[in-house]
């Protein structure tokens, strides 16, 4: 079953973390965005696929942060299930250059 997650991480300086990420979800073949929240040292995470898969990049998440490399910071992480919208075409990383993610 299709499903679609808006996973939330607080810290700061999480090294690396959007590229494992996006790597991950595209080798499961989980179609989404991955983007940094400037202003709130976050970074939003939008998973749509299938549900077994959204889960295992959800947990190696929880593996990462547990295993955080020096100088890595943290704090927080919120999941939220949604409706699938089927909004994506492929997983992609955004950098948005002056505003705090897609939309704001």
């Amino acid at each position: 079953m299709n499903t679609r997650k808006v996973v939330v991480i607080t810290g700061e300086k999480q090294k690396g973390i959007r590229d494992k990420i996006a790597d991950l979800a595209k080798k499961l073949g989980i179609k989404g965005e991955i983007y940094y929240l400037a202003k709130s040292h976050k970074i939003k995470v939008i998973l749509e696929g299938k549900e077994e898969k959204i889960n295992e990049v959800v947990g190696e998440i929880v593996n990462w942060m547990k295993e955080c490399p020096k100088g890595t910071k943290i704090e927080m992480m919120e999941v939220e299930t949604e409706l699938f919208k089927g909004n994506f075409s492929r997983f992609s990383i955004i950098i948005p250059p002056e505003r705090d993610g897609p939309g704001s």
